[in-house]
């Protein structure tokens, strides 16, 4: 809602080195940076095949800038086919024009909640959070 983007314009961005945020550039593919944001913020929680494509993009952009990570994801061939396949399942197409939802993520990264919406310019800080209290918290 119009009021909605107004509040979100007024949300300050934190430069928390230690948040992956990867800005959202490919239309209707927030569900694919919402699932990269929540995976390359809990890679020590995950174990990757040996040629993770995911892997390969968290290791190369790990250094870049959010624009820059943008860039790279919008580039990197392997990540749209899979992008492209599971939304050719049908479980989630919308109508051409008529795209009215959004996913963002939330993330605890040391002991601090994250929001993380590929449409801002940053991640947005919440305050402090842990394991027990993450999901009510996020709520």
């Amino acid at each position: 809602t119009q009021q909605h983007e107004e509040f979100r314009s007024k949300q300050s961005v934190d430069d928390c080195k230690d948040v992956y945020f990867l800005k959202q550039t490919v239309v209707n593919s927030c569900g694919t940076v919402g699932l990269v944001h929540a995976v390359a913020n809990n890679q020590d929680s995950i174990d990757f095949d040996s040629d993770s494509v995911l892997k390969k993009l968290l290791e190369d952009t790990s250094k870049m800038s959010a624009a820059e990570r943008a860039k790279a994801f919008e580039q990197n061939k392997a990540i749209q086919e899979f992008h492209d396949a599971v939304a050719d399942e049908g479980l989630c197409q919308p109508e051409p024009d008529k795209v009215n939802f959004h996913f963002i993520t939330f993330v605890n990264v040391n002991g601090q909640l994250y929001e993380l919406d590929g449409r801002m310019d940053g991640p947005v800080n919440h305050g402090p959070t842990k394991q027990g209290s993450f999901v009510m918290d996020a709520a």
